[in-house]
C-alpha cells in the first residue's frame, strides 16, 4: 500500500501567521503582486483557505508585506543621526547610510521595492512619500546648514542632490541583488566615496542657487525660515 501523505504540523495561530506573512515576502519578491496565492499555499503545503483565514483578502496580505518590509524596519533613530549638532555632516551621513543598509541590503527588500511599482501597486510610493522624502528633507536641510544658509525648507534644487546620494545608494543594491553585479568596494568605502562626491558637488551647488531661492522667496512673502 502506498505511505499516506505526512499530516501537517498544527501550529499556534500567531506562528502559522507568521510563517504565513514571511513565505508570503519570498513569493511576492520572486513572483511579484500579480502571483496566483494558490501557488502560495501549495508552497506552504496548505489549503489555499487557510491562507484567507489569518488574512480575509489577498489585499490585506499584501498589506501585512508592505507593514513586513518596509514599516516594521524603519527606524525613528536614522532622524536624531542625521541631525546630530555635534558631529560633521559627512560622518552622520556614514552612519545613517551604514543603519538604513542593515535594512535595505536585502534581496527581498530591493525586489518588493520594485516588483510593487512594476505591478501597479503604491506600496513603494507611499514608503517613498510618508517616509523616505522627510527624511531626505531632513537630510537636505543640514546640507543647508553646512553651506552656511538659514535654515528654510529645502528648495527643489537642494531635494533632487539628497536624491542623488540616495538613488547612487539604493542603486548599488540593485546592480547587487537584481544586476548580480556587487559594487566593487566594500560598503563603508563606497559610502565615504559617494558621500564625499555629494557633500563637494552639493555645498557648491546649493550656495550657487541659494541667491535665487531666497529672491524667490522674498517674492512670494515667505519668511526666511519658510
Amino acid at each position: 500500500m502506498p505511505a499516506s501523505a505526512p499530516a501537517r504540523r498544527r501550529l499556534p495561530p500567531e506562528d502559522r501567521k507568521r510563517q504565513i506573512l514571511e513565505a508570503a515576502v519570498d513569493f511576492f519578491a520572486e513572483r511579484g503582486f500579480s502571483a496566483d496565492t494558490r501557488r502560495l499555499a501549495q508552497r506552504l503545503g496548505v489549503s489555499h483557505s487557510l491562507i484567507f483565514r489569518y488574512f480575509p483578502s489577498k489585499s490585506a496580505l499584501i498589506e501585512a508585506v508592505f507593514r513586513r518590509v518596509f514599516l516594521d524596519r524603519w527606524n525613528a533613530e536614522w532622524e536624531t543621526i542625521l541631525r546630530d549638532p555635534n558631529r560633521p555632516l559627512a560622518e552622520r551621513l556614514a552612519d545613517f547610510y551604514r543603519a538604513y543598509l542593515e535594512v535595505a541590503d536585502d534581496p527581498r527588500w530591493v525586489r518588493i521595492v520594485l516588483r510593487a511599482s512594476l505591478d501597479g501597486r503604491d506600496l513603494t510610493r507611499r514608503y517613498v512619500s510618508r517616509y523616505v522624502s522627510p527624511l531626505l528633507a531632513v537630510l537636505a536641510g543640514e546640507l543647508r546648514k553646512e553651506a552656511g544658509l538659514p535654515e528654510a525648507r529645502p528648495g527643489p534644487e537642494e531635494m533632487e542632490l539628497a536624491w542623488a546620494l540616495h538613488s547612487a545608494v539604493i542603486y548599488a543594491l540593485l546592480r547587487k541583488h537584481v544586476h548580480r553585479l556587487p559594487p566593487a568596494l566594500p560598503h563603508d568605502r563606497l559610502l565615504a566615496l559617494l558621500i564625499q562626491a555629494y557633500l563637494e558637488g552639493a555645498l557648491a551647488a546649493v550656495a550657487q542657487a541659494a541667491p535665487a531661492q531666497d529672491a524667490a522667496r522674498r517674492r512670494l512673502g515667505l519668511a526666511a525660515t519658510g
